[in-house]
Formats: structure tokens, sequence, C-alpha cells
């Protein structure tokens, strides 16, 4: 470790960024890991529709790179950060809110 790496947790910028950045890795772990256990737990999803979850998971990263390469080549990197961040909360909330209201009820 250098004698520069203190300062560093000293800079309010970095600070913001570190926090965002972890609060940001805690969610997406519980998105990675949790919609598929709701899905088994709540919904009771058998198992051909778990791997149709994961297809899905899957191919929307292969949609989604080829708009957002070039997009985030042309962004600045905290406007993207922040975009990123608020799409995958409001796909969150729609998952939670549908979940609880008469969309979500399974039949």
């Amino acid at each position: 470790m250098t004698s520069d790496a203190p300062a560093l947790w000293r800079h309010p910028g970095f600070l913001k960024l570190w926090t965002a950045q972890a609060v940001s890795g805690f969610g997406a772990r519980i998105a990675r890991e949790g919609l598929p256990m709701t899905a088994v737990l709540l919904l009771k999803a058998p198992p051909a529709a778990m791997g149709a979850l994961a297809a899905v998971g899957l191919g929307a990263y292969a949609l989604v790179g080829l708009v957002a390469g070039p997009l985030a080549d042309r962004l600045p990197g905290h406007t993207l950060l922040i975009a990123a961040d608020l799409g995958r909360m409001a796909g969150a909330g729609s998952h939670l809110s549908a979940r609880y209201s008469s969309v979500g009820e399974p039949n």
C-alpha cells in the first residue's frame, strides 16, 4: 500500500462513488439471486419456467449490449452510472408492484 491510499478515503467524491457502487452491487446481487428464488418459492415456478427465466435474462444482455455499448462511449460515465442504477431500480420496483397487485397473482 502506498502513502497516497489513506488520502483517498478523505476525498468526498470518492466516498460518494464508493458508497453508491457498494449499494448498487448489493442491489444487483439481490436481483440476481432474489428474483429466481421468488419465482421458485412464492410463485411455485416449474423447472421449465426457471429455464425460460434464465434464457430471457441472458438474452436481455445481448439485446441491451448492442445499444448500450455505443451509448456508453458517448455519455459521461457519472451520468451513465446513475441512469443505469435508476433503470434497475425501476425494474425491481415494477416487479414488486406487479407481485403485490392483481397483475402478479398466480391463477
